[in-house]
Parts: structure tokens; C-alpha cells; sequence
């Protein structure tokens, strides 16, 4: 799990176009797919995971909007999706891309990093 000193020293590092993490923000900046996995717990996962997990997702969220970047791309739910937010401050819009798992289409998407939009 990302620790608070992990989000600090993100942080201090300051704006990046792209970040890359294993985790999601939290709401209103998570994909749909994303958003409902949170909501609906279809797993069954006990109250003690679930409780476990949301630390990690709000360190996760300040982390990401210490950095604000415009691209932020992540795994963890197992699900493709994308979605553009707006960020408290910011005069552009990040886009979110959450991957697919291994073997499953939308777990690849390339980027051209002179545009910072899909290629390929």
C-alpha cells in the first residue's frame, strides 16, 4: 500500500504530464467501471479488505492531486475505461485510463508522449 511518506514525496516532486500508478483516485475522478466496482462490492469482500483498500485509494487520491497531472493511467480494478476531469485549480482536463488485466483486451494502450493522446 502506498504510506503517507510515499504521498509526500510524491507530492514535493511536483507536476507531471503523466502519472502512472497501480491504484485509482477516488470519486468524482474514476471511470465508471471503476466507480461501481467501489459501490458494489460484487466479490463479497469482507468489511476489513474493503477498509484496507480505501486507505490506499484516498492516499492514492491526494497523491494524484498533489500531482495533477493531464494523463493518469492505472490498473488494480481490472477494468478498461477512460474518462477526462476537471482538477480543482487546474485550466486543463486530465484524462483517466483504467487497464483491463493481463491477456484481456484494454490492458495495452500506447502513448504518443509529444501529444500525450492514444497512438497506435
Amino acid at each position: 500500500m502506498i504510506t503517507p511518506e510515499d504521498v509526500k514525496a510524491v507530492v514535493a516532486g511536483g507536476y507531471a504530464d503523466v502519472m502512472l500508478a497501480h491504484d485509482a483516485p477516488l470519486a468524482p475522478y474514476e471511470v465508471d467501471r471503476v466507480a461501481y466496482i467501489r459501490t458494489n462490492n460484487e466479490w463479497g469482500w469482507p468489511d476489513r479488505a474493503l477498509a484496507y483498500a480505501r486507505v490506499g485509494a484516498e492516499r492514492m487520491h491526494d497523491a494524484f492531486l498533489g500531482v495533477a497531472p493531464r494523463l493518469f493511467a492505472h490498473g488494480h480494478y481490472h477494468v478498461s475505461g477512460e474518462t477526462t476531469v476537471e482538477l480543482p485549480g487546474r485550466d486543463y482536463d486530465t484524462r483517466i485510463w483504467s487497464l483491463n488485466c493481463d491477456g484481456v483486451g484494454g490492458n495495452v494502450r500506447f502513448l504518443d508522449l509529444t501529444t500525450l493522446s492514444e497512438s497506435g
